[in-house]
């Protein structure tokens, strides 16, 4: 009965540790990520310079790396198939 528990909670763990990331998670890591740029207005601070987007989310961050961005594009490089998920969806202006 050892040996069985042993081996199922092995497999739990190796499932768990070999799961990609779910979605949402990812998501809101990439808002923390990309924070200083898309940040709306708040009460007391100023909107980050990528926060009413209608050029295109992708050309605003690379124009603003020094403000932040650099996070942002990190971030994309290190999840490339999350973002490659809605590359061809149309985009919404």
């Amino acid at each position: 009965m050892m040996k069985y528990t042993t081996l199922l909670a092995l497999c739990l763990f190796s499932s768990l540790t070999m799961a990609d990331p779910d979605d949402a998670v990812l998501d809101a890591q990439m808002r923390q990520a990309c924070a200083p740029l898309f940040a709306a207005a708040g009460f007391f601070a100023n909107a980050g310079p990528c926060a009413n987007v209608t050029g295109g989310a992708r050309n605003c961050v690379l124009q603003n790396i020094a403000q932040g961005g650099a996070s942002c594009v990190a971030f994309e490089k290190e999840h490339d198939d999350f973002f490659d998920d809605g590359k061809d969806e149309p985009i919404v202006r």
